[in-house]
């Protein structure tokens, strides 16, 4: 499929509603070409792969406690290499890991 060109056109009509989905789905999914958005690549992409495109929503809110969690032990390192603290009490820390590890689960699980 790489380099062929391709001769066949397929045309097909979809809702507003339907194209602005795929509009989205294709941004989050970075198809672009020349900068701008391409619903054909998307679609394309989506119906030849062997792989399904999966566009996961619930990842944000993940990420971003992820990366509060990573401050909290970036600040608790920063105390230990200063002589402030001799024990770290990583309790709270490993209780949230321990949530966003939960959370992933269930993400995956949706999948």
């Amino acid at each position: 499929m790489g380099n062929d060109k391709r001769e066949v056109y397929v045309p097909v009509r979809f809702t507003k509603a339907e194209y602005k989905k795929l509009m989205e789905l294709a941004e989050k999914t970075n198809c672009l070409r020349s900068g701008k958005i391409c619903v054909s690549q998307y679609i394309r992409e989506s119906a030849l792969q062997s792989e399904k495109i999966v566009v996961i929503e619930d990842l944000k809110p993940v990420l971003t406690e992820l990366k509060r969690i990573g401050t909290n032990i970036n600040q608790i390192a920063k105390l230990a290499n200063m002589g402030q603290i001799k024990t770290a009490y990583l309790e709270e820390t490993q209780n949230a890991l321990n949530q966003i590890v939960k959370n992933v689960m269930l993400i995956v699980e949706k999948v």
